[in-house]
């Protein structure tokens, strides 16, 4: 609410263990980045990869399917659409 970010860029992986811990943490951390937008009134990217293997990590974090890189390309826009409504 201080207006000193115009976009936060949230970005992890999670890959999936053989316990339920997975769903726990991915639930907790959707829940939380959802919060701090809501609280702070900042534009949030949610940039976080939730995966089965590290080959899937791999996979949607290199060449076309880089996810990383739309989810950048996304804050830039947000913010700059942030700035142009001020």
């Amino acid at each position: 609410m201080s207006k000193r970010f115009d976009v936060i860029l949230c970005l992890g992986c999670l890959i999936k263990g053989e316990t339920m811990h997975f769903e726990y943490i991915a639930q907790a951390t959707s829940s939380g980045i959802m919060q701090v937008g809501l609280d702070s009134l900042v534009p949030i990217v949610f940039g976080v990869l939730t995966v089965l293997t590290k080959e899937q990590a791999v996979k949607r974090s290199q060449g076309e399917t880089n996810e990383g890189l739309s989810w950048g390309k996304t804050a830039v826009e947000m913010g700059l659409a942030r700035m142009s409504a001020l």
